[in-house]
């Protein structure tokens, strides 16, 4: 019986723990950000060291038993929850270690921390990399799959700063994938990592950072065609130090009082200076936003961790969220983002138990990641394009289809406004951790790179035990 199997497999845990339904902590190891991620499991292996992680996959793969790897729990995918009652959690909680080395401008840290661990240790030293913009989001899933974030127009994306990672393969061997050991590894791991191990501890380069320009507008929606004109102005001025996301969501209840009106749609806006002089250049920077008559203006001075934790609130867990994602190109006419902002809006109106959601144009600077060359790593998203991000929120399991539904038809016409060649002679234009997934084929995320992902999943894990989010062994 599988149950047998895991009671042996506790002997190997040394440091960590493997829970059964009705130990302590069992209930509490299968909540996730999302609740729609809340599944069942037979088995929840918290492992402490790479060492337990590897006796856990060689017992799971010895006795046919599928699972699935969590590490900050932030999928909407159910990427991270078991794959079935019967199956296992490899959950990697346990392995938060951050080491900073201030020498070498590196931070090493374990495959199970959140990105607040991260950002608040390299402060310490005076150091920043780059990494998630919601800080309790897991590093794993976000650096596997690319790794966007508001430092990416000075450094990169996540995988673009990787100097190496320690992984635990399907046959429970331990590697080090770098530029020097076990290459063609780590050119798969840098775009499509869950898909081929568990990676158990990260070394990426930090860079000195001091404290930003940066905050939160709100303002009201007949401000659209200047957050417009200004994104276009962005785009052809910016120089990697200035970033901004904006979009649409309901007002907080205390801009509008009497708890029976409707919330109103309005603009938000959060921008950053990353400069050394930010202080003085952000507001001269920004001057066209800050003049924008806002309901709420709350900007100036902040740690760089600070930036990373604006949304932490606005996302905590416990609700049903579900992500979408697609991307959009410059110069963006108003009526494109009209028709944008209408459908989003429409559909929340429509049904407002999805009242808490949000939609976002992620102004990020891409000088670096196209200087890239797209089959320097299995990620092939480097376009001259930037992503959209849709996260929606709601209450009832009743709603589920419909917001996936829903996602799906709007990624899609979001899509066919921006950058959207069936050739995909500039990239894809997918980002892995925003897209909804389940409907979108591996050769249209990871286009000209598909065929050497299939002989390195071949190689790597001929099982494909790790078949999450796509299953890349058999054809392209």
């Amino acid at each position: 019986m599988a149950i047998d199997k895991y009671i042996a497999l506790r002997e190997h845990f040394t440091q960590g723990q493997l829970l059964l339904p009705g130990d302590n902590g069992f209930e509490e190891s299968l909540q996730r950000w999302s609740l729609t991620c809340v599944k069942p499991a037979a088995a929840v292996a918290l492992p402490r060291t790479a060492e337990e992680v590897s006796a856990t996959v060689k017992m799971a793969t010895a006795n046919g038993l599928a699972f699935n790897v969590k590490g900050g729990g932030h999928s909407t995918a159910q990427a991270s929850s078991a794959p079935s009652a019967q199956g296992m959690v490899i959950d990697l909680s346990l392995m938060r270690d951050v080491m900073v080395n201030p020498d070498a401008k590196t931070v090493t840290f374990g495959g199970g921390c959140v990105w607040k661990d991260v950002d608040e240790a390299c402060w310490e030293h005076g150091l920043a990399t780059v990494g998630g913009t919601v800080s309790h989001t897991g590093v794993g899933g976000l650096i596997l799959h690319g790794g966007f974030g508001v430092l990416m127009g000075l450094h990169g994306i996540s995988i673009d700063i990787l100097v190496s990672c320690r992984v635990v393969l399907a046959d429970g061997s331990i590697k080090v994938a770098s530029a020097e050991e076990n290459p063609d590894l780590f050119w798969a791991i840098r775009g499509a990592g869950s898909s081929f191990g568990v990676v158990t501890e990260f070394t990426m380069r930090a860079f000195p950072q001091g404290d930003v320009y940066g905050g939160v507008l709100l303002i009201s929606m007949d401000n659209l065609p200047a957050i417009v004109e200004f994104m276009n102005t962005w785009d052809k001025t910016n120089d990697g130090y200035q970033a901004f996301r904006t979009g649409f969501c309901r007002a907080p209840p205390t801009l509008v009082a009497g708890s029976d009106k409707q919330q109103p749609w309005v603009i938000f806006v959060h921008l950053f200076h990353f400069g050394d002089n930010a202080q003085e250049a952000g507001p001269e920077y920004f001057a066209p936003l800050l003049k924008l008559d806002a309901m709420i203006k709350n900007v100036g001075r902040m740690p760089y961790p600070s930036i990373n934790q604006i949304g932490d609130k606005t996302w905590a867990p416990g609700r049903r969220y579900l992500f979408g994602g697609s991307n959009f190109t410059t110069p963006i006419e108003l009526s494109t983002a009209i028709t944008i902002r209408d459908q989003f809006t429409g559909f929340v109106d429509a049904n407002p138990e999805a009242n808490g959601s949000m939609f976002m144009f992620e102004c990020y600077p891409n000088h670096q990641i196209c200087r890239v060359p797209s089959d320097a790593t299995a990620f092939n998203s480097r376009g001259k394009y930037y992503n959209v991000g849709t996260a929606w929120t709601w209450e009832s399991e009743a709603m589920d289809e419909k917001i996936r539904e829903n996602n799906r038809q709007y990624q899609t016409n979001i899509r066919e406004l921006g950058y959207n060649d069936t050739e995909l002679k500039d990239g894809t234009g997918q980002y892995l951790n925003y897209v909804n997934v389940a409907s979108i084929p591996a050769k249209s995320v990871f286009g000209t790179n598909t065929d050497r992902l299939f002989k390195l999943k071949e190689k790597y894990d001929p099982q494909n035990v790790f078949n999450k989010p796509h299953k890349l062994g058999g054809q392209p």
